[in-house]
């Protein structure tokens, strides 16, 4: 029963990570191109999404730890666990220092007011930290739910 309580957990902080991350670099691209009326609740919103997605991201590693020593360590787990966990902890690392890096970067910019333009090559390493973000979640979730299907 506290496996499977685990495992409930650790998909509701999953998809809470993910949703937070999932479309952040568009809602920047398309504010930014919408104009300087749109900046402040930008900036709102793009907060809320990291106070959400950096906790959700902890412990969405820490109850997959959880899952994994519920289950009597890392050699009782399929090889597939295993990459799938050091993929999870690549894309913390992306969504904080790709995405988030990248943000901070296009916030500072903002406040000095600089421009689309001058703005635009912070943008593409957003998209691309975020391209990269999803296509590590995805082969994520391919592993664990095909764990036993793969060598």
């Amino acid at each position: 029963m506290v496996y499977l309580i685990l495992r409930l957990v650790h998909i509701l902080f999953m998809a809470t990570w993910i949703g937070a991350v999932f479309f952040t670099s568009g809602d920047v691209r398309r504010s930014l191109e919408a104009g300087p009326e749109h900046l402040s609740l930008l900036q709102d919103r793009v907060s809320r999404n990291v106070r959400i997605a950096g906790p959700s991201a902890i412990l969405t590693l820490l109850s997959g730890f959880g899952l994994i020593f519920s289950l009597g360590g890392m050699a009782s787990v399929p090889p597939a666990i295993h990459t799938a966990m050091t993929l999870a902890i690549l894309a913390w690392a992306v969504s904080g220092f790709g995405i988030g890096g990248a943000w901070r970067k296009i916030q500072a910019g903002l406040a000095e007011g600089q421009d689309l333009a001058t703005l635009a090559p912070l943008l593409k390493r957003m998209k691309i930290s975020t391209m990269v973000f999803q296509t590590l979640w995805l082969v994520c979730l391919v592993l664990m739910v095909f764990r036993h299907g793969v060598a």
